[in-house]
């Protein structure tokens, strides 16, 4: 009977060290529940830093230092464009994205006939995505693999060579040639642009030089371009001609 009794203690110590209790299985079920918990909340506050962190529809990573450029494009110029030119636009153009930061806007503004409203707004507006990782580190956003931002910045530099094919098409369209050119008003309004107003600038003009508008008409009839010492004294000139500084 003792041999009998010791046996079972022997049995009962062997089956409470080998099954866990209800209680641990209690604190396990809810260590593993907060584990699921937590890397869920940490998935969904990612997925909402990019969402408010990450680059809007023109693909720009909203900052405060970033930089502008304004490319205008003069939709009246007065000859058809030879084959040579449109390659020196086109290379200026896209020196204009290569030259831009990482992050940095690039605004276009147009002329043509379809364009409505006299005071200037983009027609067309996108960032230069960053293509490595040191340079999504630069503008502090979230890590990206290497192969990812490759493949983006690249969609993203097509998009905006699309888009300059289509301006030097529009170039060569008569039926979207501008009456006016309005060089002048042009540089004010761009100048006065409130997505052009930071510290770090770049400003690009495609344009024959010559403004026609009801202000001036410069460059088409002699004499009629006085000194600039000379125009500015004129009673419209602060009002209506005077870009802002473009310093930066």
């Amino acid at each position: 009977m003792f041999n009998k009794n010791k046996k079972t203690r022997r049995d009962f110590r062997a089956r409470n060290k080998s099954t866990p209790s209800k209680g641990l299985k209690y604190l396990l079920g809810i260590g593993l529940g907060l584990l699921v918990f937590a890397g869920f909340v940490m998935g969904f506050n990612s997925l909402l830093n990019d969402e408010l962190n990450g680059p809007d529809e023109n693909y720009c990573f909203l900052r405060e230092d970033q930089h502008e450029t304004a490319i205008w494009i003069d939709n009246s110029l007065n000859t058809q464009q030879s084959a040579s030119q449109l390659r020196d636009y086109a290379t200026t153009l896209g020196q204009a994205y290569e030259n831009s930061p990482p992050n940095g806007r690039i605004m276009m503004f147009s002329t043509a006939s379809d364009i409505s409203g006299s005071l200037p707004v983009p027609i067309f507006e996108i960032c230069r995505y960053p293509s490595s990782l040191s340079e999504m580190l630069a503008i502090g956003a979230a890590k990206k693999t290497a192969p990812y931002l490759e493949r983006r910045a690249e969609e993203v530099e097509k998009i905006y060579n699309e888009e300059v094919e289509q301006i030097l098409t529009d170039l060569q369209n008569s039926d979207k040639r501008a009456v006016d050119s309005p060089l002048l008003e042009q540089v004010r309004g761009i100048s006065r642009y409130k997505g052009f107003q930071g510290s770090s600038r770049s400003f690009y003009l495609l344009t024959d030089g010559l403004n026609n508008t009801r202000l001036a008409r410069f460059g088409t009839t002699k004499g009629d371009m006085p000194s600039f010492s000379v125009f500015s004294q004129r009673p419209d000139y602060e009002m209506n001609i005077k870009p802002r500084s473009l310093e930066g």
